[in-house]
């Protein structure tokens, strides 16, 4: 990650958190703080190994499901990221294993490890998100009802 020095600062910088995650909360802070985001999908980055191999992948499916609950995430949401992780190896079983970390801290209560304001606004965003997918799919299928629009 790259930041302007005072997009970095206007965020507070990395926080510190036991679980890890540090870009991640950083990635979702910085729009809600006015920044934007660009990626440059035609720069290519080489891993040495597959992210979050070292423990195996199962045991990395699980955790970041667990995360993924420890950000904030809405459960719809996690539920059609389960759908469309069906397409990453191991197919089904680590779209499983992912939903089963998710459920397991939704279950214990495990705390969000982000602040209140921001997940708020990551709960907003991904309103926002099943929002668009339901009308991108809406006009897959065909009108015959106007008030199936969610804008």
């Amino acid at each position: 990650q790259l930041f302007r020095r005072k997009a970095f600062e206007d965020i507070g910088g990395y926080l510190a958190i036991e679980k890890g995650c540090e870009d991640a909360i950083a990635g979702i802070m910085i729009p809600m703080y006015g920044w934007q985001v660009k990626k440059y999908p035609e720069n290519k980055v080489i891993h040495y190994r597959r992210q979050g191999s070292a423990n195996g992948v199962l045991y990395t499916r699980f955790h970041y499901g667990r995360l993924e609950h420890s950000l904030g995430y809405l459960s719809l949401y996690e539920a059609l990221k389960f759908i469309n992780r069906l397409t990453e190896k191991p197919y089904l079983i680590g779209s499983i294993i992912r939903l089963s970390g998710y459920i397991s801290a939704a279950i214990k209560d495990e705390q969000h490890i982000i602040p209140p304001e921001v997940k708020q606004y990551v709960r907003k965003e991904h309103i926002r998100r099943i929002k668009q997918i339901i009308n991108e799919l809406l006009t897959i299928l065909p009108k015959t009802d106007p008030h199936l629009d969610f804008n």
